[in-house]
């Protein structure tokens, strides 16, 4: 279920510089979970650094669907050591790639939006899993001049159609995107 950032989840986030990184203690108010994230709806944060900043202590998997596609290829290899040559070509292997597909289509840990909640009404699923989910998004700006390429962040769920390989050279007026990533908070056990 996508989840808000507990109160002792942030201050472990205020914390964990001061822990790794002693030189940047006087840092950790200022940058992490002060001006460094902002709620956008439950359990999605709008942030203005890397994903991966958010940290180990925090984040159980960095990629919560990615195990949903390598059980379903560990699944295709099984069946491939089981029926040797005669497995490729088959139906089951082509059932296999379809669901292959169907995941890497419909479960993307993560990719690019239009607009934060846009990942949650894209994927619903996200608001019954049983894990602890939160959506990241950094907001990508058309105007910046930056070198941003389409193909380098993921699928993406969108509704404009984009037509350059750069943001910056879209038509005037496509505007910004997000990058996002759905990652799976640990338990509250696991953190307490």
């Amino acid at each position: 279920m996508l989840v808000d950032f507990t109160p002792t989840e942030i201050a472990m986030g205020k914390n964990m510089y001061s822990k790794d990184i002693p030189a940047l203690s006087s840092l950790a108010d200022s940058f992490l979970f002060a001006d460094s994230y902002e709620r956008q709806a439950e359990g999605i944060y709008e942030i203005n650094h890397y994903f991966s900043i958010l940290g180990r202590d925090l984040i159980k998997d960095e990629y919560a669907f990615g195990n949903v596609a390598a059980d379903a290829m560990r699944r295709s290899f099984d069946a491939a050591d089981e029926l040797g040559e005669d497995y490729y070509g088959s139906a089951l292997h082509k059932s296999h790639l379809e669901e292959v597909e169907w995941i890497m289509e419909n479960y993307t840990s993560y990719g690019v939006c239009d607009y934060p909640e846009q990942v949650a009404e894209r994927y619903p699923s996200l608001k019954s899993d049983s894990r602890r989910l939160i959506v990241a998004v950094r907001r990508i700006k058309q105007d910046d001049g930056s070198d941003w390429r389409w193909h380098k962040w993921g699928t993406y769920i969108g509704t404009r159609t984009p037509q350059a390989e750069y943001l910056k050279d879209e038509v005037e007026g496509f505007g910004d995107v997000f990058v996002y990533r759905i990652m799976e908070l640990h338990s509250l056990d696991e953190i307490a």
